[in-house]
């Protein structure tokens, strides 16, 4: 009963999730449909964190403003949030250091498979609304008095 419950509340959001993702199920190539999970993937990860955020500020709130009995269990979750930050942030890091002392390219490659193959396709999505491909460049604005 319970978990019935539990999947009638979760099998919309996973649907709204999915959503996007099926209606632009007409993508012309593999490049393009990879392209289009790796920007979700990337919005999903921004959500956890700032969820992850959210869920320490009201835990926060509750060990201070709250009675003893909820105190400790917020004391918890409390210290868990921090050392889940401290191990993101020192992956981060980590890895931060590894790409500035190798030296290595951060820039997107422009197709996957062989260059022989002729398959091109920007790092977004077709429908995100960011046309990568057709860049104006950027000037710094002119001071004029």
């Amino acid at each position: 009963m319970k978990t019935n419950i539990i999947i009638a509340r979760v099998s919309p959001l996973i649907a709204a999730a999915l959503f996007p993702l099926v209606t632009s199920a007409f993508t012309k190539n593999l490049c393009e449909l990879v392209n289009i999970v790796m920007y979700y993937f990337d919005v999903a990860i921004y959500m956890i964190i700032a969820l992850a955020t959210v869920i320490f500020i009201w835990n926060v709130y509750k060990y201070f403003f709250k009675p003893d009995a909820e105190r400790k269990e917020a004391g918890l979750y409390v210290m868990y949030s921090v050392i889940g930050f401290f191990i993101i942030l020192s992956f981060w890091g980590l890895v931060n250091i590894v790409k500035n002392t190798l030296n290595l390219d951060t820039n997107a490659p422009s197709s996957f498979g062989t260059p022989s193959s002729g398959s091109s396709c920007s790092s977004a999505p077709a429908n995100s609304g960011l046309n990568l491909d057709n860049r104006a460049p950027i000037t710094a604005p002119s001071m004029h008095l």
